[in-house]
């Protein structure tokens, strides 16, 4: 008898990712700011080794919104099915539409993109569920200022595994 520990690494399998959050800020009783964010993804194995996929993001504040969707190729390095960890590491390329508005009504704003690598690690419960970490290192133009500078992103959530 062999234990599954998590999904049989084969050409077809899907991972299927979650993670949000949300958090609201207080300031002497008095609610100051709040946001929340989003991330949902799907990937296909195209070997038992190499994976794509895409992600969908989404982030809104009381005054912003950003929509972003990014592009992913993912190569297996670590991960059996008679274990319980498994790595990926993988690079990806992507873009946000970023809305903000004002006091008055009126909305502005930018389009971004970025560009990095990843390495997700995920811990499976069983042979379909795991819990992830997946912290992305990218180039962007998406910060504040809009100028070129890194950012990491470390989502956290929950991964589906299913084989079609």
């Amino acid at each position: 008898m062999i234990a599954q520990a998590q999904p049989y690494w084969q050409k077809g399998v899907n991972l299927g990712q979650f993670s949000a959050a949300a958090n609201l800020n207080v300031l002497d009783r008095h609610a100051v700011d709040a946001n929340a964010n989003l991330k949902i993804g799907t990937a296909t194995f195209l070997s038992p080794r190499w994976a794509v996929g895409a992600t969908a993001t989404a982030t809104r504040t009381p005054m912003t919104q950003s929509l972003g969707t990014t592009a992913h190729l993912q190569y297996k390095t670590f991960g059996r099915s008679d274990l319980r960890h498994s790595l990926l590491l993988g690079t990806f390329a992507g873009g946000t539409q970023n809305t903000n508005w004002t006091l008055t009504g009126t909305t502005f704003g930018n389009r971004a993109v970025l560009a990095g690598v990843s390495a997700q690690y995920t811990y499976w419960m069983s042979s379909s569920v795991g819990i992830y970490v997946w912290p992305h290192l990218a180039r962007t133009n998406g910060g504040p200022s809009g100028l070129w500078e890194w950012s990491l992103n470390l989502p956290v959530g929950v991964q589906w595994a299913w084989y079609k």
